[in-house]
């Protein structure tokens, strides 16, 4: 749980998956699609730059870009999404999980497993 709501992720990407909020579909949080094009944005946007967007509606304060909070967090949301089907998502994850071991320090390397193609 966090921010001044005191709202936990699983919360909305989990319990209240593909109900609306201000009018857009609540996503099961799988991060298999970034980068990808918001509307809000005009462009182009990382899913570390969603994850502070989430935080921001929490009221929480957000982890600064390329903090180890949010590389865990895109690691376990690709890991929780290794079973999606389709031939962009399993090769997006694989390409993923392959970034985010090389940002990851070694002790924690330990706990990728390779994906198989």
């Amino acid at each position: 749980r966090q921010g001044q709501l005191n709202i936990a992720c699983a919360q909305c990407h989990e319990q209240r998956a593909g109900a609306k909020l201000a009018g857009n579909a609540i996503p099961q949080g799988h991060a298999t699609g970034y980068p990808l094009y918001r509307l809000e944005w005009q462009g182009l946007g990382s899913l570390q730059r969603r994850l502070r967007n989430c935080m921001n509606g929490v009221r929480a304060e957000p982890h600064a870009y390329g903090a180890p909070e949010f590389v865990e967090l895109e690691l376990y949301l690709m890991w929780r999404a290794r079973h999606e089907t389709g031939d962009s998502c399993s090769s997006s994850l694989r390409l993923g999980l392959s970034r985010l071991a090389a940002l990851c320090p070694a002790r924690r390397r330990r706990h990728l497993q390779p994906v198989a193609p």
